[in-house]
């Protein structure tokens, strides 16, 4: 089965397509009745997906709590780099392609099926044979036997049709390039697939440039309002207090980061609580109403903000803070002191 242009669609709807394809069944579902929803009908088939989109990274943009890398690894995906197709076939017309598919292209059916039929003995051993090959040698290898399983497939099936005339394909070749492609997936995956931790620390590899630096949090009563120490390349998320040893987070900061980069917010939260990142209410509730430029010359509103632990996220080097405006003099005599 071909499904042609799979562009475009969302990680739900791949992860489901997946799981569907490569069990052989679609996903059972209760109805509201209590009674399963699925219609109960199985398969047996290879399934073919094209698609502009590599369907891995696109899995690997749901929330954390649901990206499985088992979906992921239900795809074998190749890749084609740009050009593939002229740099392989500079001499193969489009014309000439579709002549063939039209007019010489087929499937082996009958002579296939009766070899495998009268020999089934040397094709279960030709299968023990390739599977003994490739058997799995850690616990990377053992996630990815899907894959395995295709390839010892592949082979066996290549060698059937080898012997009785119908290719003439370099076997080995395709076994040394299926495996490679297995290693190159397995990378792929590592680079989508970051840990909560890993996209705690991008977050806040975010923030510069989008805090409002000042020494005190001032309610902006005394008629005096701070310059903040660094300019703003950005509209402004939080507010970092040097003195005070205060920083807040806007909660909407948090949760467009998380939309843009595929995470739950929950998830980062949890993580930043985890990790000692997040100081909690008294009522041990994460929150509360802060107007992060009150006391300096940026306007803002009343925001629900996240409080961040300002030892851990500065001393703790996860940032750093660079005084960009010039001193005073009471600074200057700090510093020779």
């Amino acid at each position: 089965m071909l499904l042609d242009e799979f562009s475009g669609r969302t990680p739900e709807e791949l992860t489901r397509t997946a799981y569907a394809l490569a069990n052989g069944r679609d996903k059972e579902r209760l109805g509201s009745n209590g009674k399963f929803a699925t219609t109960g009908d199985e398969w047996f088939k290879n399934s073919f997906i094209t698609s502009n989109d590599r369907l891995g990274e696109t899995i690997s943009k749901l929330p954390a709590g649901y990206r499985v890398e088992a979906t992921q690894l239900r795809f074998f995906e190749v890749s084609l780099p740009e050009g593939f197709s002229d740099r392989l076939f500079p001499d193969i017309t489009q014309a000439e392609v579709e002549h063939h598919m039209d007019n010489l292209c087929g499937a082996a059916c009958r002579p296939y099926i009766r070899f495998i039929i009268k020999n089934m003995d040397w094709v279960r051993r030709g299968l023990v044979a390739a599977r003994s090959n490739v058997n799995p040698k850690d616990a990377e290898d053992n996630k990815e036997r899907f894959y395995r399983d295709a390839i010892v497939t592949a082979l066996v099936a290549g060698k059937i049709a080898e012997k009785i005339g119908l290719i003439s394909f370099d076997m080995k070749a395709i076994k040394q390039w299926a495996l490679e492609e297995v290693l190159a997936m397995r990378e792929s995956r590592r680079e989508n697939n970051m840990n909560t931790g890993e996209m705690l620390a991008q977050f806040i590899a975010s923030l510069p440039g989008r805090l409002i630096i000042t020494k005190h949090f001032g309610d902006g009563r005394s008629g005096r309002k701070e310059l903040p120490m660094e300019p703003l390349r950005a509209a402004a998320v939080g507010r970092v207090c040097t003195e005070d040893k205060k920083v807040y987070i806007t909660a909407k900061a948090v949760s467009d980061w998380c939309k843009e980069n595929g995470i739950a917010q929950s998830e980062l939260r949890a993580e930043m609580d985890r990790t000692g990142y997040l100081i909690m209410n008294p009522d041990g509730k994460p929150g509360h109403k802060v107007r992060i430029g009150s006391g300096t010359t940026v306007p803002s509103g009343s925001s629900t903000c996240y409080e961040i632990n300002y030892r851990k996220l500065f001393d703790g080097k996860a940032l750093s803070l660079v005084q960009t405006g010039k001193p005073t003099k009471d600074e200057t005599a700090k510093e020779d002191a």
